[in-house]
C-alpha cells in the first residue's frame, strides 16, 4: 500500500524471522554492519501488526485513524509517530547479553509484564519493577510490555 492505494499483492505467507538483531527503516541493511541504499524521502509513521490488515483498515490508517484505534483483530504490536517531537508513552530498549535479554524503559517506574502469545486474550504475567530487567532467553516466544 502506498498513500492508501494497493500497490502490489501476492499469495503465501512467510513468518517474520525471530533471529534478527537489527532493523533498518528507510534503508537496506548491508555492508560492514551498516545501512546502504538510503531512501530519499520521509517516513511519516511506522507500525507493526500481528496479522494482515484488511483494505478498510489500511484506508482508515491512511485517512488518519491511529493504529491504536483499529479493532483488536489488527493486533497492533508497535507504533511510532514521527510527527511528534518527543516519544509519547513508554519507550522500551532491548539488548542481548549472552543468553540474557536486557530490557529497560523510560520513563522509569512501571511493571514489566510478559505473555507467550498475543492471540485471543493474552494472559500477562508480572515480571517485576526492576529497570533494567534481565530475562533469560529460553525456547518459545515471549512478548513484553510495561504497565504504568
Amino acid at each position: 500500500w502506498i498513500d492508501g492505494q494497493l500497490f502490489v499483492e501476492g499469495t503465501g505467507a512467510t513468518p517474520v524471522p525471530t533471529d534478527f538483531t537489527r532493523i533498518w527503516l528507510g534503508a537496506a541493511g548491508g555492508g560492514q554492519g551498516g545501512a546502504v541504499g538510503n531512501m530519499h524521502g520521509l517516513i511519516d509513521d511506522f507500525a507493526v501488526f500481528g496479522t494482515a490488515l484488511t483494505p478498510t483498515q489500511v484506508t482508515n490508517l491512511f485517512t488518519g485513524t491511529l493504529p491504536s484505534a483499529l479493532p483488536a483483530s489488527a493486533k497492533v504490536l508497535a507504533y511510532w509517530d514521527f510527527n511528534r517531537a518527543t516519544a509519547a508513552g513508554i519507550v522500551l530498549g532491548f539488548a542481548r547479553s549472552g543468553n540474557n535479554l536486557i530490557i529497560q524503559w523510560t520513563p522509569t517506574g512501571g511493571n514489566l509484564e510478559s505473555t507467550p502469545s498475543l492471540s485471543g486474550t493474552p494472559t500477562w504475567t508480572s515480571m517485576g519493577t526492576a529497570n533494567p530487567a534481565t530475562v533469560t532467553i529460553g525456547t518459545g516466544t515471549s512478548y513484553y510490555r510495561v504497565r504504568q
